[in-house]
């Protein structure tokens, strides 16, 4: 794996906008994504919940703000 520089990473973007500029490549990534974001459907509290774990949280609080839509996660 290359070490995370700006020269890699803007070497990586311009990849990314070339591989964008190809109709397929952006179809098929947005098809992708669509994809991720179904199956993760139903399960965001379960996944800030593990996310939490993941970072080796001690607490977690999670607030539900319907007038904006919201589900917020702070990790302590």
């Amino acid at each position: 794996m290359k070490t995370l520089t700006k020269e890699n990473l803007n070497r990586l973007i311009a990849s990314r906008i070339e591989d964008f500029k190809k109709a397929h490549n952006a179809i098929s990534s947005y098809n992708s994504e669509q994809q991720t974001m179904g199956d993760y459907n139903g399960r965001q509290i379960l996944e800030l919940i593990q996310n939490a774990d993941d970072a080796g949280a001690k607490n977690i609080f999670i607030q539900l703000n319907p007038e904006k839509s919201l589900l917020e996660e702070m990790l302590r």
